[in-house]
């Protein structure tokens, strides 16, 4: 009899830490960032710099302007959940979604750019 209790009772605080980590495990999952799935939008460079970027993306294309001028068109897929490579006319890019921004490397100026999202619909 002692040893069926004993049995149960580490059965039941086994059972009890495992609720306990799949608690703290849902919460930690709760409070993290969730990444912007849709990438679909008009997306504008944060800094105040003396050029402005921007970033459209339509369904299934999208395009790169430099202070009001073209530099880039391409289409485009997603990868992963929040991941979507550009295939440009004259390179690839990767782009990572998080907080409706992400951020891009500019080779000419040797600097990274922060992009926002500023609307859902993209600018023409």
């Amino acid at each position: 009899m002692k040893q069926n209790k004993k049995i149960i009772l580490s059965f039941s605080l086994i059972l009890n830490i495992i609720l306990v980590v799949l608690l703290i495990f849902s919460i930690y999952n709760l409070n993290k960032e969730k990444p912007l799935e849709y990438i679909k939008g008009f997306y504008q460079s944060t800094e105040y710099l003396p050029d402005v970027y921007e970033f459209n993306f339509t369904e299934k294309e999208f395009f790169i302007k430099f202070n009001n001028s073209i530099i880039e068109k391409g289409k485009y897929h997603k990868y992963k959940n929040n991941i979507f490579i550009c295939y440009g006319e004259k390179s690839i890019q990767v782009v990572s979604l998080l907080n409706k921004n992400f951020y891009i490397y500019d080779n000419n100026n040797n600097r990274v750019i922060e992009l926002k999202k500023i609307s859902n619909i993209p600018s023409s």
